[in-house]
């Protein structure tokens, strides 16, 4: 996005870089530099901000092209990964009341027992009926 989300860090002296949103793409916007010559090696460095989704999109690829004073593709990269997008977590504790075991080791060997297995994870993504690749068990 243009606006106050765009930031020219580095540009060849006497250059001007610009930001235009484009309302037609939905998406993209168009960085014009006027007074731009390039003599040397010299980097451009812009800063643009995303809108990022809530979650990762398919496919995850954004482009670049750079065109030239004639409107000409002067170099353009189209398959420019995104990164993937965590999904939202939620931390939370839960505690069961167990009554009438055979002893202390025995329950602790059940538990552990139930955690390595992921039964308890299972249960959790079943009853929440989310998917099990969502929940992380850490401690039972």
């Amino acid at each position: 996005r243009c606006g106050d989300l765009f930031k020219v860090i580095t540009v060849p002296n006497n250059a001007i870089a610009e930001c235009f949103d484009n309302p037609d793409s939905g998406t993209g916007v168009t960085v014009k530099m006027t007074n731009v010559r390039f003599f040397s090696t010299q980097d451009v460095v812009l800063g643009l901000s995303l809108d990022v989704p809530a979650e990762t999109p398919d496919p995850n690829m954004f482009q670049v092209t750079i065109r030239s004073y004639s409107n000409s593709t002067a170099d353009s990269n189209t398959q420019l990964p995104g990164i993937s997008i965590p999904s939202a977590r939620l931390k939370a504790q839960a505690s069961w009341s167990v009554g009438a075991v055979e002893s202390l080791a025995w329950l602790q060997a059940w538990a552990e027992a139930a955690w390595s297995l992921g039964t308890i994870a299972d249960g959790l993504a079943s009853t929440l009926k989310i998917s099990n690749t969502t929940i992380s068990v850490d401690s039972v």
